[in-house]
């Protein structure tokens, strides 16, 4: 476990992982602000009588649509870095010493699917989540969450139900894409084309 919270990496590593950090952490950023715009949208109650209480520090007065999307964002952020740094380290495993130019392209290539398999995920996670939300809430299979809407005092039940549903199963799709991406090998054209040609006779190794 150790080399993966202290690696030994190169210079040129470090600098690759940190721009993946920086750029799932911006992606992870910006797909939770608009996320949150959909689902306020839906249920504006749920982040008025909820949200903006637990993130009342996002507040200073902005109008509600700007602090749903610093809510969604800030939501997020942790996340994707977490898997940035992750999904960097599981494909460093490839051995990428020296760092060719070549092998650079191909490990923002495998960056860019593995990140979209999670996103996928978190959208078609929501969905399904969504209607199922909507099925038990007209079904009137929805009393797990009576105690909320009577405590919070919610008039529009059923989409209070259904973006409950959505903002659940959106999480629940994006770990399961995240440990899809971090789990699965690369393609053996991927791993042919990330490591070197030939091992260079000294460097640091995990």
């Amino acid at each position: 476990m150790k080399p993966w919270i202290c690696p030994q990496l190169s210079v040129d590593e470090w600098r690759l992982i940190a721009r993946l950090v920086s750029a799932c952490t911006l992606v992870a950023c910006i797909f939770g602000a608009l996320h949150d715009q959909i689902t306020f949208t839906l249920s504006p109650e749920y982040f008025q009588k909820i949200k903006f209480q637990q993130f009342a520090w996002l507040s200073f007065g902005r109008p509600d649509r700007l602090r749903v999307a610093a809510i969604g964002s800030v939501a997020c952020a942790g996340l994707g870095a977490l898997f940035g740094w992750l999904l960097g380290r599981r494909l460093l495993q490839a051995k990428i010493r020296p760092l060719p130019t070549t092998a650079a392209k191909d490990f923002w290539r495998a960056a860019r699917r593995r990140c979209l398999l999670v996103l996928s995920c978190a959208v078609a996670g929501g969905l399904i989540a969504g209607i199922c939300a909507h099925w038990l809430a007209t079904d009137g299979n929805g009393g797990r969450w009576d105690w909320a809407i009577e405590q919070y005092r919610i008039v529009d039940r059923l989409h209070f139900i259904e973006v409950v549903y959505v903002h659940h199963g959106s999480y629940l799709g994006a770990l399961l894409g995240a440990a899809l991406a971090l789990v699965s090998g690369s393609t053996s054209q991927e791993h042919d084309n990330i490591r070197p040609e030939s091992e260079p006779a000294s460097g640091n190794r995990d």
